[in-house]
């Protein structure tokens, strides 16, 4: 399994969130955004969009490595039944 980056690392600028689209929030939004400011949100929105898709890989690796890691666990635990079985003979 890969290790995953954490959100800021896969950022290209390094903020957590809370760029533009905050601000403008709590700026109000009366005034509309600038040509500018809309495509910083939406490079923001983007960007976000990146680290979403990398954490559900992540998440996704992760569970198959779980599910496997179950199946493996199962047959181990089939194998010492049958073998503490074997070792204690029949039930009479």
């Amino acid at each position: 399994m890969s290790r995953a980056k954490s959100p800021a690392a896969l950022r290209p600028n390094g903020s957590v969130g809370s760029g533009n689209i905050a601000r403008h929030l709590r700026a109000g939004m009366d005034e509309p955004m600038c040509s500018e400011q809309m495509q910083n949100a939406m490079r923001e929105l983007q960007d976000t969009m990146v680290v979403m898709a990398h954490i559900e890989k992540a998440q996704s690796e992760h569970l198959g490595d779980l599910v496997q890691f179950r199946i493996r666990t199962e047959q181990n635990l089939a194998e010492f039944t049958d073998t503490l079985n074997g070792l204690m003979g029949p039930k009479t």
